[in-house]
């Protein structure tokens, strides 16, 4: 699926699918109960982990699966140590 696409239960549940991946065999990788899965596939519940492997599967992100429950890292990268040991060398 394309990554600008809105993705909804139905996309999501039918892309897992094409893929060869129920929710049981999700949860058994996973190690958790079905109920589990389908509660965050429904965003009954919030799982980062369960999100990110289903994510992960999709080739996308958990963001763009789930928007309204998981916004986008707004944190700056942190520089290298070496990035900022060269800025410092310059600087002197």
């Amino acid at each position: 699926m394309d990554t600008e696409q809105k993705w909804d239960t139905i996309d999501l549940i039918y892309a897992l699918d094409k893929l060869g991946l129920s929710q049981v065999t999700l949860a058994r990788k996973l190690g958790v109960n079905t109920t589990t899965i389908n509660n965050v596939i429904h965003g009954r519940t919030t799982s980062r982990r369960i999100a990110g492997f289903i994510a992960l599967q999709l080739n996308t992100s958990i963001e763009q699966l789930w928007p309204e429950r998981y916004l986008p890292s707004a944190a700056p990268e942190k520089p290298s140590t070496i990035q900022t040991h060269q800025e410092i060398g310059e600087q002197r």
